[in-house]
């Protein structure tokens, strides 16, 4: 079991008009995903002696009898770790503050170890860049040596030089090698699993025959506007999004292809995040107004929108890329929503089913996210994972209630390119200090 931590979880300072009053502090405690009452949670006013402890109903009850200046009112218990706007109320003698926690998902969960990892494949004179399944064999992208992008904003891109693609069949044996021209970054799956190679000025089809590789030229911009769009297919339906990274909006569609309809399936928009975007419009000078004026009046897109653009905002630190997947398991539409903590789910019909909170992307001190939704394809089983101190977690993910059921401690540290495949976990590893090359390796995770 996960150590669990009792922490400051929530708190409301009081006034100081009511700093030398007597009188009563009561209210309720509840989980904010299911708003079942919470037993036995510890309240304490602090610096002081006076606290509660929740009944079986969630309530509690603190009477100040003596005199005290400004305060702090506190919740905490040892399966929460996150508050959710307490309701405040105050009349007659009487505060009331109602607390919504949001569960701690490790404090509650079993983790286990996942078995010891196995080397998929490694070589003395390539190292492993990218890896994916094709039906029961994997396809490797590897190295000799990396490259970077000269232009600063394309530096946090890695390339890599004289690749080779590598097939191995179900045995983990490899079946051939394949070179590649100039410079690589890594694959695309796209929702009929076909796999594309993009490289620094070119993409690529990569095709499996019988027991080779066939590499074909595809179109740079077919890709862009046909391939990276679509999401999956559902039952004759595509979907598919026009998101834009350097956009804090876009939308989820589907288009059925029996009857040549369109729809809009949910229209996602980081609403603080647009105000800024928006509000970069105010910090120009009057010459570039003018010029985002005359853009807007040629292209039809709003000045503001224009603005934003123009000072490079997208580009900078204040900026962060929407992050909400759709994942399709069996007949129904998984939307994580991870900038209103939300997943909902949709039938095949495009019909709205329900939704759940979601918290496990929620900043933790010391624990980064790995900003990633994954699907294991032979088990329809949705991971996350959660990096602390080197160590990765991953976490499968309840997609009804939105929670983690199962948390699995890899072996090895600073792990990357994770992928779920028939309850295992591969990555990519190098040994801290080691001369060693990067491999791929294998760990079965259960759950």
């Amino acid at each position: 079991m996960f150590k669990s931590f009792v922490l400051s979880l929530a708190f409301f300072s009081v006034l100081n008009v009511l700093a030398h009053q007597q009188f009563t502090i009561s209210g309720t405690v509840t989980d904010a995903q299911t708003n079942k009452p919470i037993e036995q949670c510890n309240l304490r006013i602090s610096g002081t002696f006076y606290s509660a402890t929740t009944d079986g109903k969630g309530r509690y009850t603190i009477q100040l009898k003596n005199e005290i200046g400004p305060f702090t009112v506190e919740a905490s218990h040892v399966s929460y770790e996150q508050e959710v706007r307490p309701g405040l109320k105050f009349s007659n003698g009487q505060l009331t503050v109602d607390f919504r926690l949001m569960p701690n998902i490790d404090s509650t969960i079993e983790v286990v170890i996942s078995t010891a990892p196995d080397t998929v494949w490694g070589s003395a004179e390539l190292n492993v860049a990218d890896f994916a399944f094709i039906d029961n064999r994997l396809l490797l992208l590897t190295y000799e040596r990396e490259e970077r992008w000269k232009r600063q904003e394309d530096s946090k891109t890695t390339l890599y030089s004289n690749c080779k693609l590598v097939l191995l069949d179900s045995n983990n044996t490899e079946m051939s090698r394949t070179s590649v021209n100039g410079l690589a970054i890594g694959f695309y799956l796209n929702y009929l699993n076909e796999v594309f190679l993009q490289c620094k000025n070119q993409v690529y089809l990569v095709e499996r025959n019988d027991d080779s590789l066939d590499i074909q030229t595809f179109s740079t911009d077919d890709f862009h506007q046909y391939i990276e769009p679509v999401v999956d297919t559902l039952g004759g339906i595509v979907y598919y999004s026009n998101y834009n990274a350097n956009y804090p909006a876009f939308d989820y569609m589907s288009f059925n292809q029996n009857d040549s309809t369109y729809h809009t399936l949910r229209y996602l928009v980081d609403e603080e995040l647009m105000q800024r975007f928006r509000a970069q419009y105010r910090d120009l000078g009057p010459r570039e107004k003018l010029e985002a004026f005359r853009m807007q009046v040629e292209t039809g897109i709003d000045k503001e929108v224009v603005s934003a653009y123009m000072t490079g905002f997208p580009s900078t630190p204040f900026y962060q890329p929407l992050n909400i997947p759709m994942i399709i398991v069996g007949d129904t539409l998984l939307l994580f929503d991870h900038v209103h903590d939300k997943l909902y789910r949709y039938n095949n019909l495009n019909e709205p089913l329900d939704s759940a909170l979601i918290n496990y992307h929620k900043s933790q001190k010391n624990v980064r996210w790995g900003e990633t939704v994954v699907k294991d394809d032979l088990t329809n089983c949705i991971y996350t994972w959660h990096e602390k101190a080197g160590t990765t977690y991953l976490k499968k993910i309840d997609t009804n209630s939105g929670a983690a059921v199962h948390v699995c401690k890899l072996s090895n540290k600073y792990t990357d390119k994770i992928k779920v495949h028939n309850n295992a976990a591969y990555y990519i590893y190098r040994p801290f200090e080691s001369s060693q090359n990067r491999f791929l390796y294998r760990e079965k995770i259960g759950g």
